[in-house]
């Protein structure tokens, strides 16, 4: 399948058992920014933690920096507190300032 037809799938319409191949292969792409997107239209699962932890760290090193915070805006809009967020997402150099990547998604 060709990036433009990965990016155009609907992700509320890709089987639940497949969503994970479908954010593999954003992540492969370096598709980021539809990774969120995606997850803004899907929510939060919490069965794809992993995938959703590995989005935020490629998308942050990879230097989609917009992506990797509407990631973590997503998690936060469950309802987790800063402490509670790895201490790993709360270093990536977002802002090229530890302090301010959490602040980022507020």
């Amino acid at each position: 399948m060709s990036v433009t037809e990965l990016i155009a799938l609907d992700p509320a319409r890709i089987p639940f058992e497949l969503l994970g191949h479908y954010f593999n292969r954003l992540a492969e792409c370096k598709q980021f920014d539809r990774a969120a997107t995606a997850f803004e239209q899907i929510g939060y699962l919490e069965e794809y933690d992993q995938t959703w932890d590995w989005l935020v760290y490629l998308s942050a090193f990879f230097g989609h920096k917009q992506a990797a915070i509407r990631l973590l805006g997503l998690n936060k809009a469950t309802g987790m507190s800063e402490t509670e967020l790895p201490a790993k997402h709360q270093l990536l150099p977002i802002e090229d300032n530890p302090v301010k990547t959490w602040e980022c998604g507020k």
